[in-house]
């Protein structure tokens, strides 16, 4: 923590990179999810049977 703190740039671009990478990672599941339309369809509509 303390690092970070000596060190502002650094830790705001490590800080940049985590959450590009997690929503990147994110963006990726939810597309899977959309494009497998049997699940998706399954899970948003479970009334259906």
């Amino acid at each position: 923590m303390h690092g970070y703190e000596r060190n502002g740039s650094a830790g705001a671009l490590l800080q940049a990179a985590a959450v590009v990478a997690y929503y990147t990672i994110l963006g990726a599941v939810i597309k899977r999810l959309i494009t497998n339309n049997d699940s998706a369809s399954r899970l948003l509509a479970p009334t259906e049977n």
